[in-house]
């Protein structure tokens, strides 16, 4: 199991590479043929692959504070109180631990790299990523992961072995052919031969 993992890295990493290349010599891979998701006009489907998704967003973090009234000797009055406090704090630091800032929703899901945008489908729904919108871009290929973020919803995590080649497209959607051959998170990439 990890050696298929090191395996797909080590493959997927070198994928990558070679996409830069023909990526850095102006030369754009043909369009793959997409089903059952509609593309825009002149969009074209570069990459189609599984990849780790994630967004980064805390959650409410309520709880029900519960009182309770209790009748009886006074041990059993202590008693009652003291659980109930108990039981307060546990269910407060519970709710303050779920409303960190954290990533959530990780899950494996299918990833559609266009030359317009990311299509993920997470949670039984394919959500689209425009590169129009991306207010920054962090890939790290040799970390197999691509973090983007946006004004309008939280960050967006794309990990794993095909990390690699998903930055290359959007760093090419995102900057160009200049992108492609200085972005320097992407040295790694360009100097595998």
């Amino acid at each position: 199991m990890v050696r298929e993992r090191e395996r797909a890295h080590v493959e997927s990493y070198s994928s990558a590479a070679h996409l830069l290349r023909v990526l850095s010599a102006g030369q754009v891979p043909p369009p793959l043929e997409i089903w059952g998701v509609v593309l825009r006009p002149g969009e074209r489907a570069l990459l189609h692959l599984p990849a780790e998704y994630a967004r980064f967003y805390g959650g409410p973090g309520t709880y029900t504070h519960m009182n309770g009234f209790y009748w009886g000797s006074p041990v059993f009055l202590l008693a009652g109180y003291g659980l109930t406090a108990l039981g307060n704090r546990s269910r407060r630091r519970a709710a303050e631990a779920a409303a960190a800032t954290q990533w959530r929703e990780q899950q494996t899901v299918d990833v559609i790299a266009t030359d317009q945008r990311l299509l993920c489908l997470a949670n039984g729904q394919w959500l689209t990523f425009d590169f129009a919108a991306v207010t920054a871009c962090y890939p790290e290929p040799e970390q197999h992961s691509l973090v983007f973020e946006f004004p309008d919803t939280s960050p967006l995590l794309i990990g794993g072995a095909s990390s690699p080649l998903i930055a290359a497209v959007a760093v090419w959607a995102l900057h160009g052919q200049r992108g492609v051959n200085e972005h320097p998170a992407l040295a790694g990439l360009r100097s595998q031969r």
